[in-house]
């Protein structure tokens, strides 16, 4: 006959005989029953109930439930979090006597239970190695054995791993006092790149004219040229640059460069930093390797055209490189014989251009100026073309996670974490802000759309959005074409119209309805809205621009080993888990999904191919080979 099972009384009578023993406090005994009966009436239930799923499975969800009840009853935050403390001794209580029951019988103690009931679909060895915890710990938990209290730092790593409530598994143990763990999932890999940025960009050189520079006027005109139906002078059909079909980055004094009477044009930001670079170079004091020249001379577009300085940028810039001719030199290449070219180039059009460099330079021919360094330019280029090494890794801070067999399995456990995460009994806004990140993160595993796309993604009410709902409950994404970056490639040949897996569909919706709301500081259709505290210092109703930077955090505080990752980043993410998926032959879904070419995604992603006749000749030889 298997034992009466406990009820809240005889919790009750086991800490009255704690009083009486002197091994608890009168007054904290009193505090402790009067939040008991109070959580109890919250969940329906009497005193003579046995004890359920409320102090069990459900625990961490009824204090969630129970938190919110007493706020909404005007309790202050403190109140809220006494009580939920208050409650914490009982389930322990419960975990111990749940545990002596398990002992005495055959049943397994509760923490087994659960690390046996996470385990179910994961490989051991898979994640001892991933968390650092010797195998045959894990496999003695799951026998039944009990953990020590030394174990409580693997049990930490275990909770954090799966996304489960701080403290709920190490509780089950029998281990109390743990304060909260750090949320952040293993340590971060390192990444060279980041910090030889670092290093290099503690250095800032780039030149930055005055609002009546005659450099600034040169600029506009050269941005009228770019984007003109019909310029006045000749510009090769490739040369032309799209305004934004959508405001995004809105105009500052800092980043006045990249608008052209209020408007975006998203080139301009590119062939502007090249140009600040140069420019600044020149200024730059000759015992820092740079030119030593005036800030006064350099308010003119046309040192592009003197040789000898183009010539001692570049010899600065790839020594500050690592001797690498790397991407950004071979965009310098590009911008500045764009601008020499004979016959469309801008300023070889214009010899008057020759008159804004120092006296010194009035008796030169302009036209053999523009010659000489598109020549050094482009015999540069050809001739290093085959030494061109890509200094910056887009995939380097996730490639431990695209070397797993599914890539999103990492994903997934950082939706859990997430998930767990919820903030209890706080601020509404923080709730609210919690649901805006996981309906986020989970929309861009489904649709991983680039940064201007995900942030100008629009809702309205009355289904009118880009994000939309149809009768059957799904939800979809429609976006015009010429709203994508790459209109002239493979979103040129249809609109986007896309569904969302299904999978975001609650968290979405809840989001949208329920905690977006909070979060509004202006009316606005954006769908992900920023959430700040205090005076906004920017315009609520305008993008949220932080998105990508919002992404980061998040994936370096829940994604395993990530030293932080932007949304761009989750495009790597899909491609490669779909093409893996599919035995390393499905590009074509790879490429639909991330709205782009079969050809680019199979240039990009052709790595993973590598390994296919390795993998073929294992399978035809692979008997031969275990005999060796």
């Amino acid at each position: 006959m298997s034992a009466k099972p406990a009820t809240y009384q005889d919790l009750l009578d086991i800490q009255e005989r704690l009083v009486q023993q002197q091994a608890l406090k009168p007054q904290t005994a009193a505090n402790r029953a009067s939040t008991l009966r109070a959580f109890l009436k919250f969940n329906n239930l009497e005193v003579g109930d046995p004890v359920g799923h409320e102090f069990r499975a459900a625990f961490p969800a009824r204090c969630e439930a129970f938190a919110k009840h007493l706020a909404e009853r005007g309790k202050t935050a403190r109140n809220v979090s006494n009580s939920l403390s208050t409650l914490r001794p009982w389930r322990e209580l419960v975990v111990a006597l749940d545990t002596e029951r398990a002992i005495a019988g055959d049943n397994l103690p509760p923490f087994n239970q659960a690390v046996r009931s996470l385990l179910t679909d994961y490989p051991v060895r898979r994640l001892a190695r991933q968390v650092g915890i010797p195998p045959y710990m894990i496999f003695g938990w799951l026998k039944g054995k009990k953990p020590r209290l030394s174990n409580a730092s693997y049990i930490h790593r275990i909770e954090t791993f799966f996304g489960v409530p701080h403290g709920e598994l190490a509780v089950l143990a029998g281990i109390s006092g743990a304060g909260r763990i750090p949320r952040t999932a293993g340590e971060p890999v390192t990444v060279d790149f980041r910090d030889s940025l670092a290093t290099r960009t503690s250095q800032p050189y780039f030149f930055n004219p005055p609002p009546d520079s005659p450099l600034r006027v040169q600029w506009y005109a050269f941005l009228r040229y770019k984007t003109a139906w019909e310029p006045a002078l000749n510009r090769s059909d490739s040369a032309v640059w799209r305004t934004a079909p959508f405001e995004f980055y809105r105009e500052t004094p800092t980043a006045w460069a990249r608008h052209l009477d209020g408007v975006e044009i998203p080139s301009a930001k590119f062939a502007w930093s090249k140009t600040a670079a140069y420019l600044g170079w020149l200024n730059l004091p000759k015992a820092e390797g740079g030119a030593g020249l005036p800030a006064s001379q350099l308010h003119t577009l046309a040192w592009f055209a003197v040789r000898g300085y183009i010539d001692g940028y570049l010899r600065w810039v790839v020594k500050r490189c690592g001797n690498r001719f790397n991407g950004y030199v071979f965009e310098f290449f590009s911008f500045a014989m764009s601008l020499l070219r004979v016959g469309t180039g801008y300023l070889q059009q214009q010899p008057e251009f020759l008159a804004t460099l120092p006296p010194e330079y009035a008796d030169n021919d302009w036209e053999q100026m523009c010659r000489e360094t598109f020549a050094l330019l482009k015999g540069l280029s050809v001739r290093h073309r085959k030494n061109r090494k890509q200094t910056r890794d887009p995939k380097e801070p996730i490639r431990h996670i695209l070397d797993m067999e599914n890539p999103l399995d990492a994903v997934a456990d950082m939706v859990q974490r997430m998930r767990a995460d919820r903030p209890l009994g706080g601020s509404p806004w923080r709730e609210a802000v919690w649901a805006r990140d996981l309906a986020l993160i989970k929309l861009l595993i489904s649709n991983p759309l680039r940064l201007r796309n995900l942030a100008t993604l629009t809702w309205r009410a009355d289904n009118r959005g880009q994000l939309y709902q149809r009768p059957d409950g799904s939800w979809w994404i429609r976006i015009e074409r010429n709203h994508f970056k790459n209109v002239r490639g493979a979103a040129g040949d249809n609109d986007y119209d896309m569904p969302v897996q299904a999978m975001a569909w609650g968290d979405l919706e809840r989001y949208l309805k329920v905690f977006r709301p909070r979060l509004l500081a202006a009316e606005t259709d954006y769908v992900f809205v920023a959430a700040r505290q205090g005076p906004l210092q920017r315009d609520p109703a305008k993008p949220w621009t932080e998105l990508s930077r919002r992404v980061a955090e998040l994936t370096r505080t829940y994604l395993w080993r990530c030293p932080g990752i932007g949304t761009h980043a989750f495009r790597h993410l899909v491609a490669t888990a779909i093409i893996k998926a599919s035995k390393l032959s499905d590009f074509k879904t790879a490429a639909l999904v991330l709205n782009d070419r079969l050809a680019t995604v199979e240039k990009n992603y052709a790595h993973l191919r590598s390994a296919d006749g390795a993998n073929r000749m294992h399978e035809l030889l692979g008997s031969t080979f275990s005999r060796m």
